[in-house]
């Protein structure tokens, strides 16, 4: 028997009135209450630099892998974790390739584990499920009204992109947005 897994991503777009993240078991909650109403859904391109990224957090960053053009050394593996999710508002941006390693245009939102002074809004990393890693951040209900957002990435603390995602979606003043982008490994086959 042969084991086969597969990368899947989706960015989910949800209407909210909150400045941070709803997640784990309030996020259910929040739908069930109206709190949160999904507006939009599309899958993301897990780019070939994220696979290299994963395996070399993996091999725990030995044998000095190459992950888009860099070597790391076991001393710099850590680099490799999702830090940043960047969103743009690109008047036409292309679909996501494999190939990609940056956004077709500049960020003009930035979610940051560390959160404000550093990035925009706070970038918030969950786990709920087995084999699933998720990425939450929110544009408050008073900032960035009436942008037009078209992309979105996640990348590594260097600056290396892992995935990105292409959409078209209008942001309301009575509303935040609250991005979710959701990482799953799963067996196939």
């Amino acid at each position: 028997m042969i084991d086969k897994m597969q990368v899947k991503g989706t960015l989910r777009i949800f209407q909210t009135r909150e400045r941070y993240p709803i997640v784990g078991r309030c996020f259910y909650h929040a739908l069930n209450r109206g709190l949160l109403k999904q507006v939009h859904e599309t899958s993301n391109m897990f780019v070939d630099i994220g696979l290299e990224a994963v395996c070399a957090l993996l091999g725990g960053g030995r044998g000095n892998p190459t992950v888009g053009g860099g070597v790391y050394g076991p001393t710099t593996f850590g680099d490799l974790r999702i830090e940043w999710m960047y969103l743009t508002e690109e008047v036409s941006p292309t679909a996501s390739a494999a190939s990609d390693t940056y956004v077709e245009g500049t960020p003009t939102w930035l979610g940051n584990v560390a959160g404000p002074p550093t990035g925009n809004s706070v970038l918030v990393v969950s786990y709920p499920a087995k084999g699933e890693v998720v990425f939450d951040t929110v544009i408050p209900p008073t900032e960035k009204n009436g942008s037009v957002f078209t992309e979105e990435a996640l990348f590594t603390s260097d600056g290396r992109m892992l995935a990105r995602t292409t959409f078209s979606y209008e942001k309301e003043a009575a509303f935040g947005l609250q991005f979710q982008h959701t990482l799953s490994f799963e067996r196939i086959g």
